[in-house]
């Protein structure tokens, strides 16, 4: 019976060790954070084109965001487009913490306005966000 619960306990180690070695890497999530400001705001017939510039790149991004756009006679680079921006934040110019997905497939563009060429972002969380340029 000794024997049995001392195999039964070193196989438990050998369980959890296991399961908590291959939990102990570091976290990668699986999407990405900026800092970033509102550029223009197009209202479409079925949803609003948002254009962002990424101010702050954070360590955790897998991609260097540096598509540049004129955007009403201004050069900006790091220019991203979503068509998911809530309301609230569908100010130009307000600063915003967003974590986002980049999506593969292109959105339907506004018929009736210009098509900016821009990598085009799911947002999964946005808040408002302060800070110096």
């Amino acid at each position: 019976m000794k024997t049995f619960i001392r195999l039964a306990a070193v196989l438990t180690l050998l369980i959890l060790g296991s399961v908590f070695w291959r939990c102990g890497g570091d976290f990668k999530p699986d999407y990405e954070i900026i800092g970033c400001r509102v550029i223009k705001i197009y209202h479409c017939s079925t949803d609003t084109l948002c254009l962002l510039v990424a101010d702050i790149p954070y360590p955790s991004n897998k991609g260097l965001y540096d598509d540049t756009l004129t955007v009403d006679g201004v050069l900006y680079t790091g220019v991203l487009k979503t068509y998911d921006l809530p309301l609230r934040y569908q100010v130009a110019g307000e600063k915003l913490r967003i974590e986002f997905k980049v999506m593969n497939s292109q959105a339907n563009e506004c018929a009736d306005r210009v098509a900016y060429e821009a990598q085009t972002i799911k947002i999964l969380d946005v808040l408002l966000a302060s800070y110096t340029l």
